[in-house]
């Protein structure tokens, strides 16, 4: 029984929520600032990139049923280069119609800006 994978695993795991938490706050910091200095436009791209975040997150975990093999061997240059191209997909999507989230998520923050500025 070969056990070695194990740490590596946890290892992962343990950076991905890390940094999914890192990019929770950013979002938070970005939305309040958007909020405070009343910046309708900054407040519209954070709203994007979250929205951007999630996809490149549903794609990430969408890849994880494919199983391994096929064409290529698996490595981590495979790896690396799949994810540049979800962020990439899910930097277009959102610029886009999206799915819908910036839209609702800029919906329900705005008036927040709009109450300061009465």
């Amino acid at each position: 029984m070969d056990i070695k994978g194990i740490g590596n695993d946890i290892s992962n795991a343990y950076s991905s929520i890390s940094n999914s938490k890192q990019q929770e706050m950013e979002f938070q910091k970005i939305i309040d600032k958007a909020i405070k200095d009343r910046d309708d436009k900054q407040l519209r791209e954070a709203c994007e990139g979250f929205e951007a975040y999630y996809v490149q997150q549903l794609f990430k975990e969408m890849r994880k049923t494919v199983p391994d093999g096929g064409m290529f061997e698996k490595s981590n240059e495979g790896e690396i280069y799949k994810d540049m191209l979800d962020e990439e997909y899910s930097a277009v999507i959102s610029k886009g119609s999206g799915t819908g989230i910036a839209d609702s998520l800029y919906k329900q923050l705005s008036p927040k800006i709009n109450k300061l500025n009465k």
